[in-house]
């Protein structure tokens, strides 16, 4: 029968105050451009939808004030909210979930032709919801900048 003897390897008390434990991912912060990059990001689904610049002045108009007119009715107030706020917290209702739901189907009215079927998987199974509000805050914010550019 033989066995196997690893020797044991400490590190004298110099080779401790020098050795760093291995940074991990987690441990790493974002950069402020990678910060930056983060916020505007487009939310997932956004390809699916009609550029802004391709919409007519009563179509860019109409959809702001029906994604205003919706995120109000869950208490929302878009015009009032800091460009920094990250998430929009609401109550889950059976009325709230009724808005959700116009959400996605207001969003559905500016989905590119051929890409209907795409946008429907999006709009399915768990977080659906979460991402049709998110994807309406990012065109809300699309909107608003075709806006302010214009000017």
């Amino acid at each position: 029968m033989t066995s196997t003897v690893t020797p044991k390897t400490t590190a004298t008390p110099a080779e401790k105050a020098t050795t760093r434990a291995p940074r991990k991912p987690q441990d790493r912060q974002a950069s402020k451009s990678e910060q930056l990059a983060a916020e505007s990001a487009p939310a997932a689904g956004h390809e699916l939808l009609t550029p802004v610049a391709r919409l007519r002045s009563y179509e860019n108009a109409e959809a702001t004030a029906s994604i205003v007119d919706l995120f109000a009715e869950l208490g929302v107030d878009l015009n009032d909210r800091p460009d920094d706020a990250e998430e929009v917290e609401v109550d889950t209702t059976p009325e709230t979930i009724r808005v959700m739901g116009r959400i996605g189907r207001l969003l559905e009215s500016y989905v590119i032709d051929g890409k209907e079927e795409e946008f429907a998987e999006l709009d399915r199974g768990y977080g659906a919801m979460t991402r049709m509000a998110n994807l309406a805050m990012w065109y809300m914010g699309e909107l608003g900048k075709s806006e302010s550019s214009a000017s």
